[in-house]
């Protein structure tokens, strides 16, 4: 009757030490990227030179270009993240990993009745 419950006792603490191996010594898979939203366009829209300038040009810019909009964009972004920002058009060189969009309608400023679009592209550099 004692063997048995040895016998017992040691299955236990094989059970005991499998599961801390499979907890403890095999990594579990860690996001790389945050899936938290940013909402980096909803401070940066509410910038009266921002929407000046969103209401008279077009087009993209990246992190390379320095104006108002990329300069408000990188406050607000992590140094770790590049970016692209289109003003009415949509990206097609974006590189070939997991992309975060944040969009925007901006209407124009207090003179000027000018709905445009706004979207910034950004991901991991």
């Amino acid at each position: 009757m004692k063997k048995a419950y040895i016998k017992t006792v040691e299955v236990i603490i094989a059970i005991l030490f499998s599961t801390l191996f499979l907890l403890y010594v095999i990594p579990g898979q860690s996001p790389k990227q945050p899936e938290k939203n940013l909402e980096i366009l909803t401070q940066v829209e509410k910038l009266p030179d921002v929407r000046n300038f969103v209401a008279g040009n077009s087009g993209c810019y990246d992190s390379s270009h320095s104006n108002i909009l990329t300069n408000g964009i990188s406050v607000y972004l992590p140094e770790s993240y590049d970016y692209k920002i289109c003003i009415n058009n949509k990206t097609n060189d974006a590189p070939d990993q997991k992309i975060f969009i944040d969009t925007v309608v901006i209407s124009g400023n207090m003179s000027v009745y000018n709905p445009k679009t706004v979207r910034l592209y950004h991901w991991l550099r």
